[in-house]
């Protein structure tokens, strides 16, 4: 009977995926390897043998896959033309041959890094112009104050699309070189905190980022039910709006835990079991004393052999002794000076990140404090009836509900403005309530980009670049996954941060207050806040709830 119920509730927890728009077909996908993730390698694969192929000054040397995609963790499997899905373009790192002959400044580096993209880009239209679309767009997001960086996007005729950005053996260099220019200056404030952060993104972005999703991309295939899990715990997590405040990187890591450290169990041989696994650890995990130190070695093919000289280089050797010791003294350091976990609340370790901090610094505290709690909630929900071994729907249902009550700020939006519907089909998901699916038409042309942007998305953006100092912004990235018909932004207030000092500049709306007596104290304007949030979102908005 336990076995049974067992078999019901993995099917529960399995079903909670997002199905593919997949037409002419009744069968479910595979969930240990399903085909969509397949196709995508093998688009990679041609297109990356067809960029290697190019006539260029510099021969390309290697083409390295960063995408959750390409490591089968996104929550939404990869399906042709579905560019509403926000991980549609996967990104890539292209890597030419040595040579010193690179620009000895970052600004004149990205120029030379974009006139490369640009020879790609003129190459593969002139060479594979049958099966290519290429165009070269700019990058706002991935470095910060580097306004230099341009990505070259490329679609193929079978409907898939990759972002391309270049790396080179200088990089690196140059900005540890500014960071020691600007911390020589006397003059003016000082530029080395902004300089550093802009170091940091770009390590994650070029560099870590490369090494996380090898070692990702080989554990997945040690551990069948690992990317399963990965996936239905991110769907969790931006159900309850917390995915886009946490590294996807972060979560894999922490997903891992129950995998390669399972003591006192066994390997997780469910999805469901995985699931609650992650969320009994992440519960009892005292982050602010504890670190989590992950052992991600394991034997690599000759395929990875072959790449150990690249200048991304692979995971290695079992963490020994010596490195173990120089992770938890890292974890010692980093709380001496942020005890609370204010800057870093998470430190996660691996032999390629002794620091422990290189994915999860900036991470809001309100925002781990909150996924503490929500895993302590929905474990409770899960587990609570211990008679009763099936787990019923309406409780899976509940936990995958946000829970709007615990915000300072909800904006509710119109259903009748946002297209929710086209939205789900955009994002390559088979639409709710269908009851002949091998009749659901699929996708087989690329939609006009300015049709396909989520204009939610770019309100969210907007209040989150106005007022993210003072409120933490929250919203479902992958909002197309959701059968829920109304769309919510959510804020919720720092605190600490509402009221001080009256300056010059503050950037947000303002109102004098009194606090202990002190004069020019000033406090978070919440009315004009919220009436700029109307003025911003217009049609979209249908209401705003605001805490009393």
């Amino acid at each position: 009977m336990l076995s049974k119920h067992l078999v019901v509730n993995s099917s529960k927890f399995t079903s909670l995926l997002p199905p593919p728009l997949i037409p002419h077909n009744l069968q479910s996908q595979p969930l240990i390897l399903p085909e969509h993730f397949i196709k995508l390698k093998a688009a990679f694969e041609n297109t990356s043998k067809d960029l290697t192929d190019l006539n260029l000054p510099l021969q390309i040397r290697n083409v390295l896959p960063i995408s959750p995609s390409l490591r089968n963790t996104s929550i939404v499997l990869p399906v042709p033309f579905a560019t509403g899905n926000p991980n549609f373009f996967n990104e890539c790192i292209i890597q030419f041959e040595t040579t010193h002959r690179w620009p000895e400044e970052i600004k004149s580096l990205e120029d030379t890094k974009t006139a490369f993209l640009l020879k790609i880009c003129n190459e593969l239209l002139q060479t594979k112009s049958n099966y290519y679309n290429a165009y070269i767009v700019k990058d706002e997001s991935s470095v910060p104050y580097n306004d230099s960086i341009k990505v070259l996007r490329v679609l193929t005729n079978d409907g898939y699309g990759f972002q391309f950005r270049i790396v080179t053996n200088n990089d690196e260099f140059l900005y540890l070189k500014a960071i020691e220019q600007a911390s020589k200056l006397t003059s003016g404030p000082s530029q080395v905190s902004t300089i550093e952060n802009s170091y940091i993104r770009f390590m994650q972005k070029y560099i870590s980022s490369v090494k996380h999703h090898r070692s990702i991309a080989t554990l997945v295939t040690h551990f069948p039910y690992y990317s399963a899990t990965v996936r239905l715990f991110k769907l969790w997590l931006d159900s309850q709006m917390i995915l886009s405040h946490i590294p996807e990187e972060a979560i894999e890591l922490i997903v891992l835990q129950p995998f390669i450290d399972p003591a006192p169990y066994g390997v997780p041989g469910s999805v469901m079991s995985g699931f609650l696994r992650v969320l009994r650890f992440l519960a009892n995990w005292n982050w602010k004393e504890d670190p989590l130190i992950l052992d991600l070695s394991r034997e690599f093919n000759s395929k990875y052999r072959e790449e150990k000289d690249s200048y991304v280089d692979k995971i290695s050797d079992k963490i020994d002794l010596h490195t173990y010791q120089s992770m938890n003294k890292s974890f010692a350091k980093l709380r001496e000076h942020d005890p609370q976990g204010v800057k870093v609340p998470y430190f996660i370790a691996t032999k390629e990140d002794i620091s422990g901090k290189t994915w999860t610094q900036g991470i809001s505290l309100v925002i781990a404090s909150r996924l503490t709690s929500l895993s302590r909630v929905a474990l409770d929900v899960l587990t609570r009836d211990d008679k009763n071994y099936e787990i019923k729907d309406s409780l899976l249902k509940l936990i995958f509900t946000p829970a709007l009550k615990d915000y300072d700020i909800v904006i509710k939006l119109s259903s009748t403005t946002l297209n929710h519907k086209k939205l789900r089909r955009l994002t390559g998901i088979m639409p709710t309530n269908v009851k002949f699916k091998n009749l659901v038409d699929s996708i087989t042309e690329f939609e006009d980009t300015n049709q396909v942007a989520d204009p939610v998305l770019a309100f969210y953006n907007d209040l989150v670049s106005r007022f993210g100092e003072v409120i933490v912004w929250s919203i479902s990235k992958f909002d197309g996954v959701s059968d829920a018909s109304e769309r919510v932004i959510t804020g919720l207030i720092v605190p600490g941060n509402t009221c001080r000092k009256f300056r010059v500049g503050i950037g947000y709306p303002m109102k004098p207050t009194k606090e202990d007596g002190k004069k020019e104290v000033v406090a978070l304007d919440i009315d004009d806040v919220l009436k700029i949030c109307a003025t911003l979102g217009g049609d979209m908005i249908k209401s705003i709830d605001v805490k009393k």
